[in-house]
């Protein structure tokens, strides 16, 4: 039995061998799959940072948007306001400047009116002078008639 014995010890020192062969090649293979796990962790870790930068910096770019857009609102309707208030004022404007022509108008008229009253009345006027005229020249002559006569007498 010796041989056998030394047999099955000899064939457990070559299993023995074999396993351990294997369980360090597993071990080997282990390590480097761990460390290839950690390298891509690291490099999971790396893009998470900056997937994390890139959203921080599109989330400032979108709030600096919707500031930008808020302010553009905020200034049309203060556009609108300013432009409101301007034709209010304009329509004021113009509503004075039309009393004001209106007036002007009645001005004019009345300027006319006035105007055709002294014409009638320096007609009136130009009527009695030509008649005083007339008269004078008729009394001019009934005058000098009388001198002459006066002369004859």
């Amino acid at each position: 039995m010796p041989v056998l014995k030394k047999l099955s010890l000899a064939f457990l020192r070559r299993t023995e061998k074999v396993v351990v062969k294997s369980l360090r090649e597993e071990l080997r293979q282990s390590k480097i799959e761990l460390e290839e796990m950690k390298h891509n962790a690291i490099k999971i870790q790396e893009r998470n940072r900056e997937l994390i930068d890139e959203r921080s910096k599109l989330q400032k770019d979108i709030l600096e948007l919707v500031k930008k857009e808020q302010w553009e609102k905020r200034n049309q309707v203060l556009v609108e306001l300013e432009l409101n208030k301007e034709r209010e004022q304009w329509k004021k404007e113009k509503e004075q400047w039309e009393k004001e022509k209106q007036k002007l108008i009645e001005e004019k008229e009345q300027w006319e009116k006035e105007k055709q009253k002294l014409i009638e009345e320096k007609e009136q006027w130009e009527k009695e002078k030509q008649k005083l005229i007339g008269e004078k020249e008729q009394g001019g002559k009934e005058k000098q008639k009388f001198v002459e006569f006066s002369f004859r007498g």
